[in-house]
């Protein structure tokens, strides 16, 4: 594919526009909404201490009250705004993750920042819930709120990684008011218990650091300073949650893409796909998987009249979506061959014995397309009517993709899996077999060291040197605390860091192909559905392997209605892959395709004709 290069002044590539949108955000965010909110709780604390007995005495103080809440929260906010990221951090097991996490800079931030927030927001509230800090000795509210509970905090803060930012797969529009009306409960259970862990934790330390503490069995004491430390940690979820509902509202600014901000929309988009910041990236795709499957053909037709203003826009976008799909299966593929142990390291999707069904074939051989298997293809795709309309007209929905037939899809949307294909080694075959080996057979780092060193021994003993196989220095070994805590979920997590944008390249290949039929049918979309296939078909390929996988470490299998992101993307591979090829059923005839396309596509089809019959 010929790279055709132009150029955009840097105001108007995708990272400019992004950036102040998101500056947009972020300051609308503190100086109306977090305003807001600062103002109706110091109220509440006017009420609660009684301050209405002297008006002015009760302004000025409120004043201050406000002036130290609103520093308190603006300083997380801060912190937030530094440290968030849309990327796993990729640890490969709990211990690394714990230790890395922990000792690192940002939980020395944010330890200071909780700190500081808890001072001032606790300092707000004196004199409410009969705690005055000034009035008593004051050792034990200065551990529990200087330094306990801020610490609690920080950790489940830092360790749990609440800094990334949770995109999800089938939606690319959050409404604020939407997103926080649906997260309060947890918000409120999630701040309940970190208060009370700290409650029964508190007497136990407050005896370890001083034992002869006066007051280690005051009930009342302990009641109080719960309180407090649960007002802290509203105050802290709220503020967390804000910044969250904000930062995730998607590629729309006042209902129009991003992009369309921009003289010219598509080689911006172009320039925010090909970015090298991840969440640029991210947005990018999000609106490219928008503009894709939206109701509104308008927002395609950029990408359609290309062949008349700018031929190169579509060949580009392919280019960037593929990049992206093949990384991520590179990256798979090349985990799983560490974990294969035998001569053949190679990974090879072809016909296997599966259960009785020959998957090899000929292109001239059967009559694979056009076999009539009964759907309805102009329901293949869809998209919730009006979506478009109602941000348009200020609604605050959020977008959901809905690609939805009830008998064929795979993907699961909105919780209910609409459609099941068989178990994935019924395609695969006996090849995934290897990676079900108990772990310990595979090579670790640390038996290769001692490997090293035995044959080290044995040269000097024998006086001769033995080289090492060229394949061996080339796979990329395991450690041997991984080794012992294998994580599906883990694994997935380092091999795809940020598995949403291959998500939206899949929905972005999905709806222009299936749109492209019919609303641009001799454009350069439909005419490069080949390509398409393929990409489909080595993501299947790759990520089918790792779905079928079962590591050793039975206790780290993912629970019940919990999986990893590579066997979602999996699932969506494949639900892409079938809806094309039922899409351009009758066209694929005169289509070159590769072998492994043509094995999947009668894959796929069987299946459909079994489930129809």
């Amino acid at each position: 594919m010929n790279e055709v290069s132009f150029e955009l002044k840097s105001k108007y590539q995708y990272h400019s526009i992004f950036g102040d949108i998101c500056r947009i955000r972020f300051n609308h965010l503190l100086t109306k909404l977090l305003l807001i909110l600062v103002i109706v709780e110091v109220l509440l604390v006017f009420i609660l201490c009684n301050g209405g007995r002297n008006i002015f005495k009760g302004f000025f103080i409120s004043l201050i009250k406000f002036i130290k809440l609103y520093l308190s929260l603006v300083i997380v906010m801060f912190t937030r705004k530094n440290y968030v990221h849309v990327q796993y951090f990729g640890y490969s097991n709990i211990l690394t993750s714990f230790l890395g996490k922990l000792f690192s800079l940002r939980f020395l931030v944010y330890l200071l920042t909780y700190t500081i927030s808890s001072i001032l927001i606790a300092n707000v509230y004196d004199g409410s819930f009969g705690i005055s800090m000034w009035n008593w000795n004051s050792f034990e509210y200065q551990l529990y709120l200087w330094v306990l509970f801020p610490f609690f905090y920080t950790l489940q803060h830092v360790i749990l990684d609440h800094d990334r930012l949770p995109f999800k797969f089938d939606v690319q529009y959050q409404s604020v008011r939407f997103y926080i009306q649906k997260r309060l409960k947890s918000m409120a259970i999630r701040a309940l218990s970190n208060c009370f862990i700290v409650f029964v934790m508190s007497p136990i330390l407050f005896w370890f650091v001083c034992p002869t503490v006066s007051n280690l069995l005051n009930l009342k004491l302990y009641l109080q300073l719960f309180l407090l430390s649960l007002v802290v940690a509203f105050n802290f979820e709220l503020v967390n949650l804000l910044f969250n509902a904000y930062m995730l509202i998607g590629c729309l600014h006042k209902g129009k893409l991003i992009s369309s901000l921009s003289p010219s929309p598509m080689e911006t988009l172009i320039s925010g796909l090909s970015s090298k910041k991840p969440f640029t990236k991210l947005t990018a795709f999000q609106e490219l998987s928008y503009r894709a499957i939206a109701s509104d053909e308008s927002l395609r037709i950029p990408v359609y009249q290309t062949r008349v203003k700018n031929a190169s826009i579509w060949p580009m976008i392919l280019k960037e979506l593929i990049i992206v799909i093949q990384n991520n299966n590179e990256s798979v593929g090349k985990y799983l061959h560490t974990l294969h142990t035998g001569e053949n390291t190679q990974f090879k999707m072809k016909s296997h014995n599966n259960n009785g069904h020959d998957l090899t074939l000929n292109q001239h051989e059967d009559k694979i397309f056009g076999n009539g298997t009964g759907f309805d293809q102009s329901s293949l795709f869809t998209v919730k009517q009006g979506f478009s309309n109602r941000i348009n007209n200020g609604e605050n929905q959020d977008t959901v993709i809905e690609l939805k037939n009830s008998d064929i899809l795979l993907h699961k949307i909105n919780g209910r899996k609409q459609y099941s294909l068989p178990s994935v080694p019924k395609y695969f075959g006996d090849s995934t077999r290897a990676f079900d080996e108990p772990i310990i057979t595979h090579k670790t780092k640390l038996m290769i060291a001692f490997q090293k060193l035995w044959d080290l021994i044995k040269n000097k003993i024998n006086f001769t040197s033995k080289l090492t196989h060229k394949a061996e220095k080339e796979v990329q070994h395991m450690s041997f605390l991984e080794a012992c805590d294998l994580s599906k979920i883990r694994v997935a997590e380092r091999l795809v860091k940020i598995p949403v944008i291959q998500a939206y390249s899949i929905i972005s290949l999905l709806g222009f192909y299936v749109n492209a039929l019919d609303e641009d049918p001799k454009g350069s979309i439909v005419s490069s559905v080949g390509e398409a296939l393929k990409i489909l078909e080595r993501s299947v390929g790759s990520l089918g392997k790792y779905a079928s996988w079962k590591p050793d470490s039975q206790w780290n299998e993912p629970k019940e209605g919990q999986t990893d992101n590579i066997t979602r993307l999996y699932e969506l591979s494949v639900s892409a892959f079938l809806e094309i090829v039922l899409k351009y059923n009758i066209l694929l005839y005169d289509i070159y395709l590769d072998d492994d396309v043509l094995t999947l596509s009668k894959w796929v089809l069987g299946m459909c004709d079994k489930e129809n019959k």
